[in-house]
């Protein structure tokens, strides 16, 4: 029951999150979700998309970060990659930072944890030895950072729990 009522928790707090961004932070978002569809041939699965609001850029402001999925890259078939994509909060709302593809099908998927001190933590699933594609087994967790001025998110050590 924890886990159901948690869940639900989580959907709420994400419809809730939605709902509170601008007309023109939304804007930017579609914007640059649309070029990066247009880049990789793909098409987003909008109904994963998940945010996270934390201090990645070290100013005393959230900003925002995104993770999404593309689907089909390179024009069809049914594989997905998630990607991770940081905009800074400004007086004139958001503008993208970095980006990067953090996993997928065959490799791994992420879920937020949180984002603290500038690192935003992830828990992962990913396939384990002998997993088939649809039930991965391992999990962990991810970190990532921001670089601000090479506009670059890094990865950290992450800690795989088989």
């Amino acid at each position: 029951m924890k886990i159901f009522v948690t869940s639900i928790s989580i959907f709420f707090a994400q419809v809730a999150f939605s709902m509170e961004l601008a007309a023109f932070d939304s804007a930017v978002i579609e914007n640059y979700v649309v070029e990066k569809e247009r880049i990789l041939k793909a098409g987003e699965y909008k109904n994963a998309r998940r945010f996270m609001e934390g201090d990645l850029t070290r100013d005393g402001v959230s900003d925002l970060a995104m993770l999404y999925t593309l689907e089909g890259i390179g024009g069809g078939g049914n594989n997905y990659s998630f990607f991770l994509a940081v905009f800074e909060k400004t007086a004139d709302g958001i503008k993208f930072i970095a980006d990067a593809k953090v996993g997928g099908k065959i490799t791994r998927s992420l879920s937020f944890e949180s984002i603290e001190d500038g690192t935003m933590t992830f828990n992962t699933k990913f396939i384990w030895k002998n997993d088939a594609l649809c039930c991965p087994s391992g999990s962990g967790k991810a970190f990532y950072t921001l670089n601000h001025r090479q506009k670059k998110l890094n990865e950290l050590n992450t800690a795989p729990k088989p």
